[in-house]
């Protein structure tokens, strides 16, 4: 749990909480192991849990961040979740009406024709009218949240000047358990073989 809470930037109190209220929820393999034993959290938990927690910071209730968080669970299989994360900016656009009120959408970033900037619509959302702007929106970088959650374990091995070979030893041996699901094991396992099979080094900026 500590390694959880850290990924997305809180106390281990606090993401104990957010774990006891169905906040943030463990894999299906390891949810009901009880107390005291090893769980683990997809990325895309950990997302929703780095979401909640700065919406915590701005006074929002547990019940308000409990039913925002099943919003959000319910995309994280959908087009959204899938393109932010492969890079492509993805906001989470939330109106929020402290301490107990919010209304959320999501929207690609774009931009204009003769512009380099990237523009966000910060009309209310689920608006269609482009008339009506929301004057307490919070944008929430959904890519930027995603890559800050997915610490990839070939990014730390590499920072610590090991070769591929060592972490598919580690990986093998049952290493990297705590901190990543099993398909992220396993396509971690398969990255790792093969870097090995082509000499054994780190490619330029390794994520």
């Amino acid at each position: 749990m500590t390694q959880a809470a850290a990924r997305i930037r809180q106390s281990e109190r606090t993401f104990r909480l957010f774990a006891d209220k169905g906040i943030v929820l463990a894999t299906p393999e390891t949810r009901t192991s009880g107390r005291g034993r090893a769980k683990v959290y997809a990325a895309t938990e950990l997302a929703i849990g780095y979401i909640a927690g700065d919406l915590l910071r701005l006074g929002l209730t547990t019940p308000v961040l409990i039913g925002l968080a099943d919003w959000l669970r319910s995309h994280t299989g959908g087009r959204f979740f899938k393109d932010a994360r492969e890079g492509k900016p993805i906001y989470v656009r939330l109106a929020v009406n402290l301490p107990d009120g919010w209304s959320g959408d999501f929207k690609a970033a774009f931009r204009p024709q003769h512009r380099d900037e990237l523009h966000v619509p910060v009309t209310e959302p689920n608006q269609t009218d482009p008339a009506v702007i929301s004057d307490r929106l919070i944008l929430v970088n959904l890519a930027s949240v995603i890559q800050a959650v997915e610490e990839d374990a070939a990014a730390r091995w590499q920072r610590a000047n090991s070769r591929p070979s060592d972490l598919l030893a580690a990986l093998k041996a049952g290493a990297e358990r705590d901190w990543h699901t099993e398909a992220e094991i396993r396509e971690l396992t398969d990255r790792m073989a093969a870097l090995v099979a082509a000499g054994d080094r780190w490619p330029e900026g390794v994520r």
